[in-house]
């Protein structure tokens, strides 16, 4: 059995401080961090930022992947896939399911969990900065055999099984917040990344950098030139 969940944070009151999501459970009578079931057809992380809004009431974009933790269940072995989720909205309003929710320094969650599973993975959130930038870098669909594409190449289409791929990266993608969208100047490329552009109502940016060409020329190059120098701010 598969679920997701989420250390769901908050910017402190002090200058780089956060606070952290912990949910009282009544079924359980325990403190813990949001997770449940993965849903067939979900992937962990559209599961994660719906499981921490059913449970919480919290509108998230996730951030870093942490860690998976498994347990033994009467059904076999449960293994959890949890993220680092920003808040950026929502109200947490008591129900039967979660009773309680509390806005704690890294710290005092730590002592209120009371699960050791649910503590190594704050553990592993507070080693790195909460506050990231993400770039979400996406091969394109499938698009048939490039051998029996007659014409240029930069032309090839989609395919069926293709479509249907940029379809479902939308949810993949919006669970982590993106707002802006680049392309290799390729149809296929472009058709892959429409869905959310549209969902995004934005236009879709073309970035030699991420050519095949500009790959082989200089890969070093190409890298910088899509993700921005070290110090910059990425771009999503």
């Amino acid at each position: 059995m598969y679920a997701a969940g989420a250390v769901l944070w908050r910017p402190g009151k002090a200058k780089g401080a956060v606070e952290i999501a912990v949910i009282h459970r009544p079924r359980y009578d325990d403190w813990s961090l949001p997770k449940g079931k993965v849903d067939p057809g979900e992937t962990t992380a559209v599961a994660a930022v719906r499981e921490v809004f059913e449970e919480t009431g919290q509108q998230v974009h996730l951030g870093r992947r942490l860690i998976m933790t498994s347990y033994p269940i009467d059904q076999g072995v449960k293994k959890v896939y949890y993220w680092t989720a920003r808040r950026i909205g929502g109200e947490f309003v008591p129900g039967s399911e979660v009773d309680d929710l509390v806005w704690l320094p890294i710290a005092d969650a730590m002592q209120r969990l009371d699960y050791a599973q649910d503590r190594k993975v704050l553990r592993r959130f507070a080693k790195q900065p909460a506050n990231t930038k993400t770039v979400l870098v996406v091969r394109h669909g499938t698009a048939g055999s490039k051998s029996r594409f007659s014409g240029d190449d930069t032309r090839r289409p989609l395919d069926k099984k293709g479509r249907a791929q940029a379809e479902a990266l939308v949810g993949q993608l919006l669970a982590f917040g993106a707002t802006s969208v680049y392309a290799a100047d390729r149809l296929r490329c472009h058709q892959t990344v429409q869905p959310l552009a549209e969902e995004l109502g934005v236009i879709i940016h073309n970035e030699r950098a991420l050519t095949e060409e500009a790959y082989a020329k200089n890969p070093k190059r190409a890298a910088i030139g899509c993700c921005g120098s070290p110090h910059s701010r990425a771009r999503r």
